[in-house]
């Protein structure tokens, strides 16, 4: 299958809708205890950017075990916010200016995930489109790396339950996309893992999870 041509019919299908539904969950163990979990139900209009949310989190903060509820698209909003400081973060990994040699940087980034990835097609017509960071050449491990460590300095009502990967190593991330036959993604599925070293120099397994599931 021409991997250029699924990835155009997928964004053009997807940027034809005019809202979206579905469901976060998310996930972070360490040594095999939990220590984050959420999941966020959500509705978005694309043409306003208005969001409904029901979204609930458990943190493992300091030893005692905070729950939080809400119904005001938190979640949503936090990660929107993430989104736009990535991008920001791109900036500064591309080079800041719009020139010839920024946009060659973007589209080496882009062609090297795209020859990365990998296409499956299912007896049920579902298309798995899979990535795994150790694929990627040695340059765009490193940067894989650096937005790693930046991503792990996102602060949740001040616990950094994505900042324990902060001072990981050997970050491994392996990500799918479930497509149907309509070219609609109906699920994302990122696992990340690593290894942390503590001041004592103990190693802490780290594992993450995420999914985002989508109902048409």
């Amino acid at each position: 299958m021409n991997k250029i041509q699924l990835m155009y019919d997928v964004v053009k299908t997807m940027h034809g809708k005019e809202t979206v539904n579905g469901m976060i969950k998310a996930e972070v163990d360490k040594d095999r205890i939990n220590i984050f979990s959420m999941q966020n139900d959500f509705e978005k209009n694309l043409l306003t950017g208005r969001i409904k949310a029901k979204a609930k989190a458990e943190v493992d903060y300091e030893g005692k075990r905070v729950k939080r509820e809400s119904n005001a698209g938190v979640f949503m909003r936090f990660f929107a916010a993430k989104q736009h400081e990535f991008r920001g973060h791109s900036h500064h990994l591309y080079g800041s200016h719009a020139g010839l040699k920024g946009r060659l940087s973007k589209a080496v980034v882009a062609l090297s995930v795209l020859n990365a990835m990998q296409v499956e097609e299912r007896e049920d017509k579902t298309i798995v489109i899979s990535l795994h960071a150790m694929d990627l050449p040695e340059d765009m491990k490193q940067l894989f790396h650096e937005k790693m460590l930046r991503a792990g300095e996102c602060r949740h009502h001040g616990h950094s339950f994505m900042g324990e990967f902060l001072f990981a190593d050997k970050l491994d991330l392996r990500a799918s996309l479930f497509i149907n036959e309509n070219y609609e993604i109906e699920t994302v599925a990122l696992n990340v893992d690593g290894i942390q070293i503590d001041e004592q120099g103990k190693q802490h397994l780290l594992k993450a999870k995420a999914d985002l599931h989508f109902a048409w």
